[in-house]
């Protein structure tokens, strides 16, 4: 038996994408946040569930988003710092 690696990520953005399909292909499952309902909806069509996340918008994960990111093996965040 060989766990399953699962990664959240919070952001989802030109990089993170190449990673992520890097990654699905050997096997992990990805989740991630973004800002918009559009961009979620457009990573769903993709097969990446996307969580909605923008703290500044005061958008926080819920339970589907929470329960992801305690299910998993790694986390890594790509969102840039917010502006002061």
């Amino acid at each position: 038996w060989m766990p399953r690696e699962v990664l959240f990520c919070f952001g989802c953005g030109y990089t993170s994408l190449a990673l992520f399909g890097a990654l699905r292909a050997k096997g992990w499952t990805v989740h991630a946040t973004c800002r918009t309902e559009g961009k979620q909806r457009r990573l769903r069509e993709c097969g990446l569930p996307a969580h909605l996340f923008s703290p500044a918008d005061g958008i926080c994960l819920d339970a589907a988003g929470r329960e992801a990111l305690a299910a998993s093996a790694a986390v890594l965040s790509t969102i840039p710092p917010a502006d002061e």
